[in-house]
């Protein structure tokens, strides 16, 4: 990520040279090797982790609205407390907030619910990561998971996940 320079670039070694947007290197014929390095520059630097919604679900989008319209630009929404169908209910309502205000929304539940609702991806908890022996969604969308040890790291990159959270339970 190039935040400031000096100077104009130039090609050493007669290569093509362009400064490009990360949404648009998909354009551009790179290396297979570039592929772990364009999915990385093209995440936003920061993820929103919603907390577990009150019983005000309405309360709950006008704060997710909030910190969208402060520059997040990538939100997972966890809800672990809900029920299936309390949760689809949110998520839908959560993924229509979030594209709106351009920003992709990860839900962090099982990868079927993800697909039929739109999403931009899914988050795999730690138990749904250790039962995954595939990538679960197709290759546009996103995937990460929760980690807790080396274990989870190596399934997950085998997986070819997009992120990891790395964090210490117990």
């Amino acid at each position: 990520r190039v935040l400031h320079y000096q100077g104009e670039p130039h090609s050493a070694e007669a290569q093509e040279l362009a400064w490009v947007k990360p949404q648009e290197l998909s354009n551009w014929k790179l290396l297979p090797a570039d592929g772990p390095i364009v999915t990385a520059i093209r995440f936003p630097p920061l993820m929103l982790v919603t907390p577990s919604p009150g019983k005000d679900r309405d309360e709950f989008l006008q704060a997710l609205q909030q910190a969208l319209k402060h520059g997040i630009e990538l939100v997972q929404l966890r809800a672990p407390h809900l029920s299936t169908s309390e949760y689809a209910d949110l998520a839908r309502a959560a993924v229509g907030v979030c594209h709106r205000q351009g920003a992709r929304v990860v839900l962090n539940a099982e990868p079927q619910v993800a697909l039929s609702i739109g999403a931009d991806g899914v988050h795999l908890n730690n138990a749904r990561l250790l039962h995954s022996h595939t990538r679960p969604v197709p290759d546009d969308l996103i995937v990460g998971a929760s980690v807790h040890d080396d274990n989870g790291i190596r399934r997950a990159i085998a997986n070819q996940f997009d992120y990891l959270v790395l964090g210490p339970v117990r």
